[in-house]
């Protein structure tokens, strides 16, 4: 063997399993970094289908049942309420 290659080598093949554990921490984290992201877009999708089916059924109750000027029923009081309940508290 060149002794060139020989000297680059022994250099490099001792400090192999530290570059194969730094790849290898490297995928870990960003396979981590993936599976976070996907549930927290399930939890997301899931309250906003959940607030859309809550905005709907307000739409379909106030075009049922139109109320006087300016008063506001008990019923559509509580589905406001629910949907605010239903709607997640965004942190200031």
């Amino acid at each position: 063997m060149d002794p060139v290659l020989q000297d680059i080598y022994s250099t490099i093949i001792p400090s192999a399993p530290f570059i194969i554990a730094a790849y290898a921490l490297l995928w870990a984290a960003l396979l981590i970094y993936v599976i976070i992201s996907v549930r927290s877009l399930k939890k997301s999708e899931a309250q906003l289908a959940v607030l859309e089916e809550t905005v709907a059924s307000l739409k379909a109750q106030r075009a049922a049942a139109p109320t006087a000027e300016g008063a506001v029923s008990a019923q559509q009081a509580a589905s406001e309420k629910a949907a605010e309940a239903a709607a997640p508290k965004i942190a200031e």
